[in-house]
């Protein structure tokens, strides 16, 4: 029996009424909570918020990816590796509240804010600006992750996996590497691909 504390207005409601609330698709375990959304900081308070935090720290540039479990489990990533934040395009990624990736996010969402802009190349520039290198990532790339050196302050693009990073984002990253794979089987699902390489940077460089 749920435990619900005193003076939090509540109803009980049949299974079927939950579904007509939450839809169909919904995973939920019989329980719809109201609350506010959680705060989305625009690309100037991230900033400002981090410029106080001494330190090196990492931020994630999500281009063109549009699949929300994919950016959930990326989302879940972020926050096992001390990501300081994720930053996608306003109108190309799918909402954060999407339950897909809420679910696959794990609870992760508390912990890394997501930063929505209108123009990636753009927060690119004004990320250089702020002393931040952009390493993209591209299989193409000479370099191999383990050979990247450290950076007080990084900012990783992760382009789909179909068209990768585009090709403006792409010229505006000060490097570009590669994950060591398999040359007759080298891609890697995007999300396995960001792992990866958050453990490369943080762990292998240490």
């Amino acid at each position: 029996m749920l435990n619900i504390g005193a003076g939090i207005p509540h109803d009980i409601l049949e299974m079927g009424a939950m579904s007509r609330i939450c839809g169909n698709d919904a995973v939920h375990q019989g329980v719809i909570l109201y609350c506010d959304p959680l705060p989305q900081p625009n690309l100037g308070n991230l900033l400002k918020h981090l410029a106080k935090n001494k330190g090196a720290h990492t931020l994630l540039i999500l281009d063109n990816l549009t699949d929300p479990q994919n950016i959930g489990a990326i989302v879940r990533t972020c926050a096992a590796f001390g990501v300081k934040g994720i930053i996608c395009h306003d109108r190309q990624t799918p909402a954060t509240e999407t339950p897909s990736l809420v679910k696959a996010a794990c609870g992760a969402l508390e912990y890394v804010p997501i930063t929505r802009v209108g123009n990636i190349a753009a927060t690119q520039e004004t990320l250089k600006e702020n002393g931040y290198w952009c390493l993209g990532l591209s299989e193409h790339a000479q370099t191999t992750l383990d050979k990247v050196p450290t950076y007080e302050k990084l900012a990783v693009v992760m382009g789909s996996e179909g068209k990768g990073i585009r090709p403006q984002v792409l010229k505006n990253c000060d490097i570009t590497a590669r994950i060591a794979t398999n040359p007759n089987f080298p891609t890697l699902n995007v999300s396995v691909a960001t792992a990866v390489t958050l453990s490369t940077l943080t762990l292998g460089h240490k």
